[in-house]
């Protein structure tokens, strides 16, 4: 995308989870420049926040929570509309990531991978949706991945949270399709992130192969499609899973 957007998201409230890494932050960045006024939530990396913040001071506020804790997450909901007037657009998109057999699988680590990835979308969810009833209007979309269709061993855990996501999506969307309000979901394939940098050299070598492209997605690529569903240009559009991953389940 250009520096420079051309306004399609002029007006929206987005609040966007995870914002400060990754595909997070390519998402607040393209939205922050599409002219939305965008919360950038984060849990430690406050750092890349505040560099949001700094190159949009005025549409661009830090909103801190652990999308783990309902708490945490109904709080902050509470100041980013505070600050903002009102809640347009939820981006459901903070994740973690982790690899191995389940028969070696630490449940601790299993547990923040629920905890993270799908009861965080759940809360997240649940605590937008009133305001987005009161006002007749919103949009939501959720983060999932090809692991969801496509696992490869040893994403167990990892590939249920994101099957979960999707199911998720689907009702949430046809629980509140008379109210105005949209729900879709983004099925991203290899993504050029540090969670896809975690894998072995070898192992990104054998996903790479699978990409019919011939070259990992880009944040910003997911970004891009994240304008689409945020403004009008994805206003009938609901109930949706959108694999963007450069053909690899096409292998």
């Amino acid at each position: 995308m250009a520096d420079e957007g051309t306004g399609q998201l002029d007006g929206l409230r987005v609040l966007i989870t995870g914002a400060s890494r990754g595909i997070g932050y390519a998402i607040a960045d393209a939205c922050l420049r599409e002219g939305a006024t965008v919360g950038v939530n984060y849990l430690a990396s406050e750092e890349r926040a505040r560099e949001l913040q700094e190159k949009h001071p005025k549409r661009a506020h830090l909103v801190p929570f652990d999308v783990r804790d309902y708490q945490q997450v109904a709080c902050g909901v509470r100041r980013f509309v505070q600050l903002a007037g009102h809640v347009d657009g939820l981006v459901n998109n903070a994740g973690v990531f982790a690899n191995g057999f389940l028969v070696r699988a630490n449940m601790a680590e299993c547990r923040v991978l629920l905890d993270t990835n799908l009861l965080g979308v759940i809360h997240c969810t649940n605590a937008v949706l009133p305001a987005m009833v009161k006002q007749k209007r919103g949009v939501i979309v959720c983060m999932s991945s090809i692991a969801a269709m496509h696992p490869s061993p040893g994403q167990a855990v990892y590939a249920a949270t994101k099957g979960g996501i999707e199911a998720f999506t689907r009702v949430v969307a046809a629980e509140y399709v008379t109210r105005g309000i949209r729900v879709n979901c983004v099925r991203p394939g290899p993504t050029d992130t540090d969670m896809l940098r975690q894998l072995d050299q070898d192992t990104r070598r054998q996903l790479l192969g699978r990409i019919q492209q011939g070259r990992f997605i880009q944040p910003s690529d997911i970004a891009d499609l994240l304008v689409l569903l945020l403004g009008r240009t994805g206003e009938r559009l609901t109930g949706m899973t959108l694999t963007i991953d450069g053909g690899c389940s096409l292998g």
